[in-house]
Formats: C-alpha cells, structure tokens, sequence
C-alpha cells in the first residue's frame, strides 16, 4: 500500500514537470511507465469495492465435497462481512459468461489445469500435507494446498488475515466477522504450514456425521476453521483398538489362548482385556487383520495398534511365565518391552506388504515406559499425560527425562494430553503452561498433539489459543489472548474478561500445586477430575470477584454479538458458582462454644442456599444442552446434595462432649428443632436432637407409607436411566420397600 501511495504521487509530480516543460518527454514516458509497472505490481486485488462484488471464486469442474465447501466458505464470510456476493463457477461457467466478469479478480481454490504457474508448483514443493499457498498474481488469486485440506486450511487463513474473521467458539454465535465496504487482497505470497503434523481436540476429532449433537457439529466445524483435524483427515491413527484384531467372533472357539487365562471376553466387550501378546499366533492374527483392513481401505494412511483401555494383560500374573517382575514409572507393571517387541513384529510384517503405511499407538498405564531397544520408524508412540501435573518441578523434570529416554528409541513421538473441560466444576485454564508446553513440544521432536479437552464457553480462550499454538507454537501467547478477548466481547470489557481469566490461571498455577488434591494425583497418567475436593481452596472472594468482573463484561460489551457472548459466559459461572456454594468443604472442628455457635449460625444462614444451587446445579446441567455454546460434552465430575456431614459430625461431638447435660448450643439447636415452621435448618436440628444412635431417625424409615411413592422420600435418578418406585409385597421390614 505505502509503494502504491508513493508512486501515485510520484505520477502526480511527474504529471505537473512534463506540463511545465521541467522534463523531456522521452523522460516522462520511461519515468512514467516505470511506475505504472511498479503500481501494477504493487496495486492489491480488488475482491470487493464499495460492497460490490470485484472478483469470482473458481472451482475445478469435478469439485469435491471440500473443495465446494471451501468455495462455499469463502463466498459465505466476505457476504457477512462486505454485503457482497462472489459468483461461484467452474471455468466453463465463465467462459459461458462472456465478456461480464472481465475485469473481475479470479481466486482459483485448488489447482486448475488453466491456471499453470511455476510459483505454486515450486511453493508447494515439500510442503506439509496440511499447509497451503496463497499465490496472488497478475488478476488472480490461487488457494492451493498439496491435498484438499490443506487448500481448506488455506480458504480459512484468507479469511482470518486479510477479512477479519475470528472462529472464537463453536457456531454462529461463537465468530466475529468485522463490516467492512472494501475488501484486498495484498500481492504477496503466502506460504504456511503447521509446526505439528498432527493437532486435534477431542472430541472435536470425528465427523460431522457421526458426531449426533448440534453442540458436536458445530464444534467440529469450528475445529476445522482453525486448522485442527477430524477423522477425515487425520494422517495417523492411534486410540485403543487391538480389540479389533482379535474378535471373540473368529477367535473365541479356535484360539482361546489369546485372550487373558485362556477366557474369550463377551462378544463387544472392548475394554479391560489384551490379547496374550506372548502367545504364538497373536502376531500371525494381527499381521492378517491388518492386511485386510488395508485391503478394504486402500486410502488409509495407517492403523491403530493402540492397546485396549484398561489394562487386563495376560503375562501381568505373577504365575505367568513371562511376568516381567518390575514396575514402570506409573507404579504398574512394566509391559514395553513385551509389547513393544510385538509391534515391531507385526509392524515388519505387514510393511512387507504395504511399505508406506503408519502406525500409531498410546503409551499408557503398562506400556507408558519405552523399551530397552529401537521401536520401528514407522510407529509413532503417543505419550499419555496431564500436562498441567508439568506445573510441579518434579514431574516436569521426570517428563522431560521420559522424553528424552523416548526419543532415543523412537524417530518420532506425539502427545496425548488431558486438557479437561467440563468435566471440572470450575473454569481449568492456564495459557501460559499450555505455551511453554507446546514450545518444548516443538523443541523436543514431537510430532503431534491430541488432547482429550471436552470443553464449553465456560473455559474462555482455552480451545482457540490452543488451536493457534498447535499451528505455530512460536506465537505470542499474550497477544492472542487479547485478540480473543477483544475480540469475543469488544475492547471496553475485554480487560475485564481478562482479569477473569486471570483470577482461574492463577488458581491453578499458584494454588493447586502443593494442595492434597493434587499432590495424590500428580503422579498419575492424568489429574484425579473425578475428585472434586479441588473446590476446598476456592474462597468466597473467588465467587464474588468472578461474578463483579463478569458484570462488567456484560455491561461494557457493546455489539448484540458481545454482549450475547459476554452473557452465555455469565450464564456459564452460574454453574461454577452453585458447584462452589453447595459443595460440602471440610469444615474445621470447633474448639469452643462461640465456634460452635458461630457453625450453627452459618448453616442456619446458608443451609437453604446450599441445598437449592445444589439442586440449580443439576438443572443447569440439563438447561445447558439447549445451547451448543454451554453444552456439557462430557459430564461434570462429583454429585452433592448440599448437606454438609462435617457440620453434623462436629457439632454432635461438640454437644456430647461439651455438653452433655445441655448449654448455649444445645439450647440453641431445640430452639430451631421446635420452631413451627418448616426449613432445613430445623431438619438439621432435629437430626441432632436425636441422642439414640441405634436407632433409626429416618421417617417412613421402612417404607411403608405410600402409594408408588414413598411418603417423605424423594427419589433422585438425574440420569433417568431406571425406575424407582415403591413396592408392597417384597421387604426386609413391614410390607414395603423400594
């Protein structure tokens, strides 16, 4: 732009000297056409001019499903951005046209026969199977990748550089696509492709198809915009499959011995069992089932040899004969080299007869460790764990000595990571630790990254930065933060937003480590998410700053579009909050009576609260599948009531033990127990008058009082997966039970 500009002016002084007679004219025309040269060169297409459409988006005439998706694509966002709309056709299509689009820009997605140009055969020349090209020239624009996804890959990036648009979150509601009259496009090549050849969220990881949900859909959609991969187009496979090799079905009768103790599992049972990889005969099954597989799929790139979820081994039995007798670095018993040797077998094998194929498979549980000898080139180990445990100096200086130990017996490693998402009660973000991460990953012969996220709009800029990290690890992770939240809710709330997400990071860097909860899980393949005791160290503060910061999102965004996200972010700490609130805290024993007054007091004051957001919580749950961008894909981990049985079991002990003739508590606890109206408080209370321990406090304890329903019983059954009800006729006492 500023050469074009300076040489516009430049024809302009050269305008006003010829008309003084300051130059010759044979000066003027060499001057002059010297700079309509460099104008010409310099000037940027035009796609759209005062929304006008400039240009047409050419497909080939025997166009994929991609390759009409990314013309689709394209033509969609520069008609939300500009108004305009960009003509799609084959090249037949324009030559039909005549002479109406002959002074439009030609962007050419994908290769065309009549678009032959040295520069895109030279710019794709040992480029990544997911990089592109984007190759301006003379009045055309070619978008052109090696294969169909990295020409997709290249359609996204024209959209984000020289449009604006942002995939922020899954979903229309979820981009930030700027209004603009004008749309350029620069001559300047681009050439880019990823760090990592292989980058994936899951479970942003299938197809559209096979994915069900909306919420699924749409975030595979957002996956691929932001250059993450899908089952389509996943250049290795690598999850728990050796299931597949050996079906009970052709097995079960002729080969019991391949199955753990010489017992074929139920026919679909995919878990909890390995195939008795010391067994003659496991090798010659797998190698068969793997031919065929390729026979049938000649386009696969590779097969899983990635062992059942589990574990189930047969040679871990003391009494097998085989029993390797020591324990790897997760404290199980050491299994590489006993599987490892057997890959390589079966790897060998079939690589005879289909040598360009590649196979990947976890290191996990038994098989975390690698062996004492070369794994084959052609396999690809996918190290399984929770990075953020890498917050803690120990575990990272064992990781990165695993690594090290892997990458003497492997040409190349990936990472299976644990980034979890919604199945923690409150948002798990750290940016910073997940960059240094990626940067060593890039450093350290890693050749891809999958991480098990399940994430909702609940963990902000988790998912996206990851994306753009997984591309270019090099990236300021500082300044993509600030785009995204600049960019999700406007640039006066945005420094709210982030102090927000500010407040989360630092709980997990600053407070987590060292905690008990992560301190019993830090050596484990991944943090102990099923474990909720991690709320214990969210405060009061944390709630009520969190809620203030959030306020201010919502009413400094300014767009419809920012304060619709900055609202479903809001909606999404309703459900961190009633988690926080209701979940029951260990509580410290009270030393004195005004302590134990002071408890009594404070379960008076929040008994109701806790026990309705406990409930809020569960609803939440359901009200949040209504909209994909809060969508629990994936279950938060832990069930509560509210009730809190340190409370109980404190004060108890504080009135048998202080006072067992009576006092200021007891007082206190028959005076809520005999107030007339009903609440929880007085449940509480007459729950502690009850001094008879050996029997049972519990109305209709036997059920007995009731139709299908049992008087003074709830029943809870959230998951709606079965029927509970009362019954006469069958009972341990009376006549009933349920």
């Amino acid at each position: 732009e500023k050469v074009v500009k300076h040489m516009k002016g430049f024809k302009r002084l050269l305008d006003h000297h010829k008309a003084n007679e300051f130059i010759s004219e044979h000066a003027y025309n060499k001057l002059s056409e010297k700079s309509d040269s460099l104008i010409n060169v310099w000037q940027p297409l035009t796609i759209v001019r005062d929304g006008s459409a400039r240009a047409v988006v050419l497909i080939t005439e025997n166009a994929d499903e991609q390759m009409n998706k990314a013309a689709d694509t394209l033509a969609e966002y520069v008609r939300k951005s500009t108004g305009a709309e960009l003509p799609i056709m084959t090249e037949s299509d324009l030559l039909e046209a005549e002479t109406n689009y002959d002074d439009h820009v030609r962007i050419y997605i994908g290769n065309h026969v009549n678009n032959e140009d040295p520069h895109i055969s030279e710019g794709l020349h040992h480029l990544d199977d997911q990089g592109f090209l984007i190759h301006p020239h003379g009045n055309k624009v070619t978008i052109v990748g090696p294969t169909v996804w990295g020409t997709l890959n290249g359609v996204y990036d024209l959209l984000e550089r020289y449009v604006g648009v942002r995939w922020l979150m899954a979903g229309p509601k979820g981009e930030d696509v700027p209004e603009r009259t004008d749309l350029f496009v620069p001559k300047k090549d681009v050439r880019d492709e990823p760090a990592f050849t292989f980058r994936n969220i899951s479970p942003a990881n299938g197809s559209p198809e096979a994915n069900g949900t909306e919420a699924r859909r749409l975030l595979y959609e957002w996956a691929q915009r932001n250059r993450l991969q899908g089952a389509y187009n996943r250049p290795i496979e690598f999850h728990h499959n050796l299931h597949s090799l050996f079906p009970v079905e052709k097995y079960a009768e002729s080969h019991p011995e391949f199955y753990p103790n010489g017992d074929p599992p139920a026919p679909g049972e995919e878990t909890h069992w390995q195939p008795c990889f010391t067994v003659e005969g496991t090798v010659d099954a797998a190698v068969s089932g793997i031919i065929e597989y390729f026979a049938e799929n000649p386009n696969k790139k590779g097969f899983s040899l990635g062992v059942n979820d589990s574990k189930g081994y047969c040679e871990t039995d003391p009494s097998h004969p085989d029993y390797p007798d020591k324990n790897n670095s997760v404290g199980l018993p050491d299994m590489s080299d006993i599987y490892y040797a057997w890959v390589n077998e079966v790897v060998e094998q079939v690589l005879d007869v289909y040598p360009d194929k590649w196979f990947g498979l976890l290191a996990y549980d038994n098989v975390m460790d690698p062996p004492s000898f070369d794994l084959h080139p052609r396999v690809v180990p996918f190290i399984t764990k929770d990075r953020l445990a890498w917050v803690d100096e120990e575990i990272r200086a064992e990781g990165h000595e695993q690594m090290d130990e892997w990458n003497e017996v492997a040409a190349q490693v990936s990472w299976y990571d644990y980034m979890y998402g919604v199945q923690y009660n409150i948002p798990r973000v750290y940016p910073h630790h997940m960059a240094e991460n990626y940067q060593y990953a890039i450093d350290h012969n890693v050749f891809g990254n999958y991480a098990e996220m399940y994430h909702n709009a609940g963990d902000g800029p988790k998912a996206w930065v990851s994306a753009k990290l997984q591309w270019n690890p090099d990236q300021d992770v500082d300044a993509r933060l600030d785009e995204w939240y600049e960019r999700e809710v406007g640039p006066e709330a945005a420094p709210y937003l982030e102090e927000y997400y500010d407040l989360w990071e630092r709980f997990w860097m600053e407070r987590i480590p060292g905690s008990t909860w992560f301190e019993t899980g830090k050596h484990d393949t991944y943090l102990r998410m099923v474990d909720p005791s991690y709320l214990n160290l969210v405060t009061d503060e944390d709630v009520a700053e969190s809620k203030r910061l959030l306020q201010f999102v919502v009413d400094k965004a300014v767009t419809d579009e920012q304060k619709t996200r900055a609202e479903i972010l809001q909606r999404a700490f309703e459900f961190y909050e009633a988690s926080v609130v209701s979940y029951p805290k260990p509580l410290e024993r009270p030393d004195n009576e005004a302590e134990a007054l002071a408890m009594l007091q404070k379960l008076e004051d929040t008994i109701d609260e806790r026990i309705q957001l406990a409930k809020t919580r569960e609803q939440l749950k359901k009200e949040f599948n209504e909209e994909p961008l809060l969508a629990f894909i994936g279950n938060p981990r832990g069930d509560w009531t509210g009730w809190n049985s340190t409370e109980f079991a404190h004060l108890r002990d504080y009135m048998e033990e202080q006072e067992p003739d009576g006092g200021p508590v007891t007082d206190k606890v028959n005076e809520l127990a005999n107030r007339h109206e009903p609440s929880k408080a007085r449940d509480f209370a007459r729950m502690l008058q009850n001094t008879d321990l050996n029997s049972s406090a519990t109305v209709n304890a036997s059920f007995e009082e009731g139709n299908t329903d049992a008087e003074s019983w709830n029943f809870w059954n959230p998951p709606q997966v079965g029927n509970i009800q009362r019954v006469e006729g069958i009972a341990q006492t009376g006549n009933a039970s349920v």
